[in-house]
């Protein structure tokens, strides 16, 4: 289909099931969720998750695909002559923001959290394709600092580093209480991500 005269093109067709399958998910999680409540909520026919998605599995495994690339902060390269820390240091402030800022949407955080809490089958796939070779990036951002470093050992401090972000996310309300903050603010990220460095 293409736009002509009021007529929705399929990627159109495509993004509105998406967003609104990402919003259903993260609301209710995938086993509380049907497609034609997503086809509702995106005006699309039922057939058109299968045109698309091949299935609501398929679809699924997109929307926590899309969650992830929403909240995921890409690693800075480290061009010759880039500072290792100061790239470091870069990344973790701009992942607080990303996480934890206010302006930020909270559904791709709650849909991830949810496949965590109650793993679908999605989840080796997602741990495959997108979470692996993210933690190798960072591992190897680790290993520029600290060569020394193994590659167990730098995929603790990877898990060290990304769960103190993911805990002011994930414990958001009694974080927040426990700093005397309402919300976060570009002071309070600013210190947690000087903390974190």
């Amino acid at each position: 289909m293409t736009t002509t005269g009021g007529t929705v093109s399929t990627q159109d067709t495509r993004e509105r099931l998406l967003a609104a399958a990402c919003s259903r998910f993260a609301a209710h999680g995938f086993r509380g969720v049907s497609v034609r409540d997503i086809c509702a909520d995106a005006r699309a026919n039922v057939a058109a998750v299968s045109y698309h998605f091949g299935n609501k599995e398929g679809l699924y495994l997109e929307a926590l695909r899309h969650s992830f690339r929403v909240l995921h902060t890409p690693f800075p390269g480290l061009a010759e002559g880039r500072d290792a820390l100061g790239a470091l240091e870069e990344w973790i402030h701009a992942s607080v923001v990303r996480n934890l800022a206010p302006s930020q949407p909270r559904w791709p955080a709650q849909l991830l959290w949810r496949e965590m809490l109650d793993p679908t089958e999605a989840m080796d796939a997602l741990v495959r394709e997108v979470m692996a070779p993210t933690m190798k990036d960072f591992q190897k951002l680790l290993q520029t600092l600290a060569p020394s470093l193994a590659d167990e050992e730098s995929l603790l401090w990877s898990f060290t580093i990304m769960g103190q972000i993911v805990l002011h996310d994930f414990g958001r309300t009694p974080t927040l209480a426990l700093m005397g903050a309402r919300e976060y603010t570009e002071e309070n990220m600013a210190r947690i991500a000087a903390h974190l460095t």
